[in-house]
């Protein structure tokens, strides 16, 4: 069986193992992933070692300028940032050097949290491994200036120096930081002794700087908590909040929304080859273990982006109900992928009535139906049927395959418009939600249409 692993030290805190155990059993990969302490004294012999069997690692802190210096051969881009968070070895037994770093930051901030660079201030903390892969993508955004900051001055102001060529970029000490910035990311490892690099406040500008901490944890870092008490507009991390997973140990942690796209990102030296469905299925199964666990997700929808958790599950509804500030007398929406998921429900109702669900199902077609108290009174409300829809957006079928049927509500607060957008959804609820599955709108321009499926009457136009 092959096998790969994560180096560092420390190194109990890493998530890797856990990514690319989920990750080999989505694509039938037969491997084995193990979280590996290497000494600070012989990385190099450490890792050589590992690859007399090993046929791939991945690198944290702090031996990604170690790795870079190891390998026999080196990607364009880890040449360019001077080190390394992937070591592959090749059929001639050489090790090759990659930096995925700097992709995978920028994914997460622009794709997944909606942080444009174009134009803005960043400011990067730290001048190790962990910046010198982000600088290069970076810059690639034009911004309008990048402040690289460090405790050793000298070597913020050399790194800079390294990339000029890229963009406005420089380099200083703390001491000689000033602000505000549109963002800042922490690429320091103070967040693993809970510490804060040493920052004035002015570096962020209440409701309008966004912060964000390369490390991940249980609960917001150090760094996460003082721009949070700073007013800074939002603080994702890698792997936000209690995002760790602790669950899949056997002891439940309500995931925050970074969990479905991580920033410390999935470095494969394996070569697979992820395919789009690929990823849309791993995401959809991190968003099912989440409302399993109790937890209250967002997801898009047919033309909106939705709220949703186990509809059995009275404190996740109550949770749900609470973000909306919607009474709970009004009743919520159920969601399936399949009209079977609903057969509890349906099964004693006349054939025509059956065939008339049918004919609109899946598709943006919502039902009023007899709930015939299948259902706990804080989904239907004070009424006697509930509004049940089959669902055609692809990613939400899978995720109600997974999960059963699903509550499904608009993302947003009672009185606020509906959110077409993720960054939306984060603005609405900010770090209240377990999980956002990433994922697109079914390209609808409304809600769906809601009929009473006794009277027919139209409830809601589409």
């Amino acid at each position: 069986m092959d096998r790969y692993c994560v180096f560092g030290n420390p190194i109990g805190h890493s998530k890797s193992p856990l990514i690319h155990r989920l990750f080999a059993e989505q694509t039938g990969e037969a491997l084995v992933y193990d979280a590996q302490l290497a000494p600070l004294d012989d990385f190099p012999g450490f890792a050589r070692r590992f690859f007399e069997q090993g046929k791939g690692a991945n690198v944290t802190v702090p031996f990604k300028e170690e790795a870079y210096r190891l390998v026999d051969e080196l990607s364009e881009r880890a040449t360019r940032a001077g080190a390394v968070n992937t070591l592959i070895r090749l059929a001639d037994g050489r090790l090759r050097g990659d930096n995925t770093d700097g992709a995978g930051l920028l994914r997460d901030l622009t794709a997944n949290a909606g942080v444009e660079l174009r134009g803005k201030r960043v400011l990067l903390l730290g001048a190790g491994g962990a910046v010198r892969g982000v600088l290069e993508p970076f810059l690639g955004e034009c911004p309008a200036e990048l402040l690289i900051a460090n405790r050793t001055a000298r070597k913020a102001v050399d790194l800079a120096e390294r990339f000029a060529d890229l963009g406005a970029v420089r380099g200083c000490g703390f001491a000689e930081v000033e602000g505000p910035f549109d963002l800042v990311v922490n690429g320091t490892s103070a967040s693993l002794a809970g510490d804060v690099p040493p920052l004035a406040q002015s570096v962020i500008e209440p409701g309008r700087t966004v912060c964000y901490d390369m490390m991940y944890a249980k609960e917001p870092t150090a760094f996460n908590r003082w721009a949070a008490e700073r007013g800074a507009a939002r603080c994702p991390t890698c792997w936000r909040r209690s995002a760790n997973w602790n669950s899949t140990a056997g002891s439940p942690a309500r995931p925050a929304p970074g969990c479905i796209a991580p920033a410390e990102t999935v470095h494969f030296a394996h070569p697979v080859r992820w395919s789009e469905s690929m990823i849309s299925s791993f995401r959809a199964q991190c968003a099912a273990r989440v409302v399993r666990e109790g937890g209250v997700i967002a997801y898009p929808t047919e033309a909106v982006w939705g709220l949703g958790c186990d509809p059995w599950n009275e404190d996740a509804v109550y949770r749900l109900l609470a973000l909306k500030a919607r009474p709970v007398e009004k009743g919520l929406i159920v969601v399936a992928a399949n009209i079977h998921q609903l057969d509890f429900l349906l099964e004693d109702l006349p054939d025509v009535w059956l065939d008339r669900l049918a004919g609109t199902w899946p598709g943006p077609n919502t039902w009023l139906v007899p709930h015939q108290e299948r259902l706990p009174e804080w989904v239907t409300g004070v009424h006697d049927s509930v509004a049940v829809r089959v669902t055609d957006h692809p990613l939400v079928q899978e995720l109600c395959h997974l999960t059963g049927p699903l509550i499904s509500t608009s993302a947003n607060p009672a009185g606020r418009p509906a959110a077409r957008t993720r960054l939306r959804v984060e603005q609405y609820f900010h770090d209240e939600l377990d999980a956002i599955l990433g994922g697109a709108l079914g390209g609808r321009r409304n809600p769906s249409l809601i009929r009473d499926l006794v009277t027919g009457q139209v409830i809601r136009p589409a």
